[in-house]
């Protein structure tokens, strides 16, 4: 008696239900509509998987794993072309802080309650530059609860973006459309797909539910809004088996002991495998141990930079060094009267004395040397008056009262009083 007396609502409330979803699914198409309209163009990725990024860099995060030959609206270009912006047709993976959501009307999605929300690729603030902002009354399906033990307003949700959120690709993993291929049909029609599959699971979810509740009571209970909070629902969309997020760890974790035991291991690539696990969609424990990961190799590459930093000072350090040693071996030169090349310095005057001729250098007033040239290379009353260095073989010179004699075998003319 009491199955049928709650038949008729049941039927009552599915198709008002249906009506709320039809509703939905127009606002939601607005963007797609909207992003389609001001596309620069269309391209495919490629034949296989292409990664979407937060950043036009490859230390971004990943914030989607599209499929081969799926329409991805270009909305420009950076890093010299190296990568498109993009939005994918089903949109993106983001985290949403709960403190600005509520749960929607519809199982398993939630509507924004503040303005200028970040979504951000991963479950924090810090590293984790934001892909755009969402505003006042966004509703976004849910992926799931990083930790679904705290109330919604202290944790973090993982949710699918609007269709008009951009992220970036390597242009090398597109290709061009075909010529007779509409980009903005194919991407509309990729687009609509997602919504419908996410949509229906919602409907099922909520068709499960409103059954269960016209068996069980008449009306609803505070059980029932429970089970309305995001933190309830899965999207199996969203999240991969447990088996392929097992399987893709298993592969980071390999990978960081074998790129760690390298002398120049790939951060990289390491930061890529963890974040190819996180674009799987896996529980809040998996996360947590990711992000601890991600902070270690963040660490240890930090840990290298720092010593090859250290390394490049030591190395210009002894080059400034070097520098400066030269630098005052030229200031010693340049004081130093003979320049660091010459046995002797000076004018050369010639002196006679008992019928006999010898010639000394004088430097300033002070007598430096007697000098001779024993071979005959050079006749030495050819250079009087003229400043010269010279090189030769210092001789004993008792006879001069102990002033230094040299032979000479060179002489080099710095100046002279007048042209020669």
């Amino acid at each position: 008696m009491n199955n049928q007396a709650h038949r008729p609502r049941l039927a009552i409330c599915l198709p008002l239900f249906c009506l709320c979803l039809l509703g939905g699914l127009a606002t939601a198409q607005a963007p797609v509509e909207e992003a389609a309209r001001k596309a620069e163009r269309f391209v495919l990725t490629g034949s296989e998987s292409a990664s979407l990024y937060n950043l036009p860099d490859p230390k971004g995060h990943i914030v989607l794993k599209a499929l081969a030959s799926t329409p991805l609206l270009v909305h420009g270009s950076k890093a010299e072309g190296r990568y498109l912006k993009v939005s994918a047709p089903g949109g993106l993976k983001v985290w949403v802080f709960g403190k600005y959501l509520t749960p929607s009307q519809r199982i398993g999605w939630v509507e924004l309650t503040g303005s200028y929300v970040n979504m951000r690729p991963l479950p924090r603030s810090q590293n984790s530059y934001p892909l755009g902002q969402l505003e006042r009354g966004d509703r976004l399906r849910v992926i799931q609860r990083f930790d679904p033990t705290k109330p919604l307003a202290e944790d973090w949700v993982q949710v699918w973006s609007p269709a008009d959120a951009a992220a970036y690709v390597l242009a090398s993993q597109t290709t061009a459309l075909a010529t007779d291929q509409d980009g903005g049909a194919l991407w509309k029609t990729a687009a609509a797909r997602a919504l419908r599959e996410r949509t229906a699971g919602a409907a099922e979810q909520q068709s499960k539910k409103t059954a269960g509740d016209a068996e069980a009571r008449a009306g609803q209970t505070a059980g029932d809004a429970a089970s309305s909070d995001p933190a309830t629902t899965s999207d199996p969309e969203g999240a991969a088996a447990p088996g392929d997020v097992f399987a893709a760890m298993r592969r980071a974790d390999a990978l960081v002991d074998a790129e760690m035991t390298s002398n120049r291991p790939n951060y990289l690539a390491l930061r890529t495998a963890f974040d190819e696990v996180l674009a799987l969609g896996p529980d809040a424990p998996t996360i947590k141990l990711i992000e601890r990961r991600l902070n270690e190799i963040a660490l240890a590459e930090e840990l290298a930079s720092l010593k090859m930093l250290a390394r490049h000072e030591e190395a210009a350090r002894a080059a400034e060094l070097q520098d400066l040693q030269t630098r005052i071996a030229q200031l010693s030169n340049e004081r130093d009267p003979l320049w660091g090349r010459f046995s002797a310095r000076g004018w050369l005057e010639a002196q006679a004395s008992g019928g006999q001729t010898t010639y000394i250098i004088r430097f300033g007033s002070e007598i430096m040397a007697e000098v001779r040239c024993q071979s005959g290379r050079y006749d030495l009353a050819q250079f009087t008056d003229c400043e010269i260095g010279v090189r030769g073989l210092a001789l004993e010179n008792a006879a001069a009262g102990g002033l230094p004699a040299i032979d000479i075998d060179r002489i080099e003319i710095l100046s002279a009083r007048q042209a020669r």
